[in-house]
């Protein structure tokens, strides 16, 4: 199995897993709309 097989899924049940993959997905996507909301968790806000 190589690494990418082994770690597939481990951070599924992380609570913010979701909210990244939107940040990412906006990133992609060039929707700067969505980077400008601030995390609750992030110390800056």
């Amino acid at each position: 199995m190589n690494w990418l097989q082994q770690i597939t899924g481990t951070f599924k049940d992380e609570p913010a897993f979701e909210e990244v993959l939107a940040y990412g997905r906006a990133i992609r996507q060039g929707d700067e709309s969505m980077l400008e909301i601030c995390p609750p968790y992030h110390a800056d806000c």
